[in-house]
């Protein structure tokens, strides 16, 4: 029920038409079964939501990404994994990108090259649409090992995957973390820069 809210609360599109809500009933269904991950890191922390459905998790819907907090909300149209980097503790810069690691091997380049030029504190939210794993590399595996990750995306082909880690003073601070073969993962983390 609390995903189906959230899909129509941060949909582009306000509802209609009788297709789009049909869309909408059938996005609630398959949202209905979604286990919600809680995590509080910081008890005076703001809540972050961030949804991952790899291309296994919904049939024949490509997944979806969707990241939220307070009143600012983004929902990724294009396949690949996004990056969301929050680097003031207003929230006035925030930086989202979208890396087709799936259909591009440069794409997995820029995204190494993107991480090591991060600079100062960070959050870091990461979360899979559809499928980005396909030219991922041992490159980038340590790298998201440096960066406090424990599982390795070479060969996931199509999962779901949420990653929240936090660079503080040049070191990397593992907050969540969670991989799906064919489920949708929805978590609620309560952080701060």
């Amino acid at each position: 029920m609390l995903l189906f809210i959230i899909h129509i609360l941060y949909s582009p599109y306000p509802i209609n038409s009788l297709k789009r809500f049909k869309e909408s009933f059938s996005d609630f269904l398959l949202c209905f079964k979604v286990k919600k991950y809680k995590v509080e890191i910081d008890k005076d922390g703001d809540v972050f939501r961030i949804l991952s459905a790899g291309f296994n998790a919904i049939e024949h819907k490509h997944g979806f990404f969707i990241f939220s907090f307070e009143k600012y909300k983004f929902i990724g149209k294009e396949r690949g994994i996004y990056v969301v980097k929050v680097t003031d503790e207003i929230y006035n810069n925030i930086e989202i990108k979208c890396f087709d690691i799936h259909g591009k091997k440069e794409s997995a380049d820029s995204l190494l090259n993107y991480l090591k030029n991060i600079k100062g504190d960070a959050l870091l939210f990461f979360g899979i649409k559809d499928e980005a794993t396909l030219n991922w590399n041992k490159e980038l595996d340590d790298l998201f090992k440096k960066m406090g990750a424990k599982f390795s995306l070479i060969d996931k082909y199509r999962y779901s995957y949420i990653f929240v880690t936090r660079k503080k003073d040049e070191k990397f601070i593992s907050l969540f973390e969670k991989l799906s073969p064919d489920k949708i993962i929805f978590s609620q983390i309560k952080v701060k820069l």
